[in-house]
C-alpha cells in the first residue's frame, strides 16, 4: 500500500492562489500572535504594582519592569528609600534627614532627591522625587509613566501605561 506524502517543497507554495492563501494563513497567525502577546503584556502591567519597590537588602530599586541595582553605598539615596519602604511608598513623606538640632535637614533631603532623580533618569527608570512643603520638609514620588510630558522628558526611554 502506497502511502502519499508531501514533499518539503509542497509545504510551502512558491506561486498562484495556493501561495496567497498560504500567506494569508500566515498573516492571521501572526495577527492573532501579536494580540496575545499584547494582551498578556497589558494584564501583567495591570499586576504590577503601582508603586516602587526598595529592597534594601539588595540594593534593588524596581519599578514598572525596571530595576535599579545599587552596586556602592549610597549614603545619601539609601536613608530616603528606606523611609519610602517603611512608609509603603505613601505619595508624600517627611523628611527622614535632621540636623544638630532635631530639625528637618533641607540640604540634605536635597542631595539626596537630586541623586536619586539623577539615577533613575540615567536608568530610565519611571520615577521622579521632589522636594515639597512651605519649609521643604516632605520628599514626594512621581511615577512617570503615568505623565506624558514627563515621560517625553526622558531621553530614549519608551515605558509603556497600563
Amino acid at each position: 500500500m502506497e502511502t502519499s506524502r508531501e514533499t518539503p517543497d509542497s509545504a510551502f507554495p512558491s506561486s498562484g492562489e495556493a501561495h496567497e492563501q498560504y500567506l494569508d494563513r500566515f498573516r492571521r497567525a501572526a495577527a492573532r500572535l501579536r494580540e496575545d502577546a499584547a494582551k498578556k503584556s497589558r494584564d501583567a502591567a495591570a499586576k504590577a504594582p503601582s508603586h516602587p519597590c526598595w529592597q534594601c537588602d539588595i540594593g534593588f530599586l524596581s519599578f514598572r519592569g525596571v530595576t535599579i541595582n545599587y552596586k556602592r553605598p549610597a549614603p545619601r539615596q539609601r536613608p530616603l528609600l528606606d523611609h519610602f519602604q517603611q512608609n509603603q511608598w505613601r505619595k508624600v513623606i517627611e523628611n527622614p534627614f535632621v540636623d544638630r538640632d532635631a530639625k528637618p535637614s533641607y540640604p540634605k533631603l536635597k542631595n539626596a532627591v537630586d541623586d536619586l532623580n539623577k539615577k533613575c533618569k540615567h536608568a530610565k527608570l519611571p520615577l521622579k522625587f521632589s522636594i515639597e512643603g512651605s519649609e521643604n520638609q516632605f520628599a514626594q514620588w512621581h511615577d512617570l509613566s503615568q505623565d506624558p510630558e514627563a515621560r517625553e522628558k526622558m531621553p530614549g526611554a519608551h515605558v509603556e501605561t497600563p
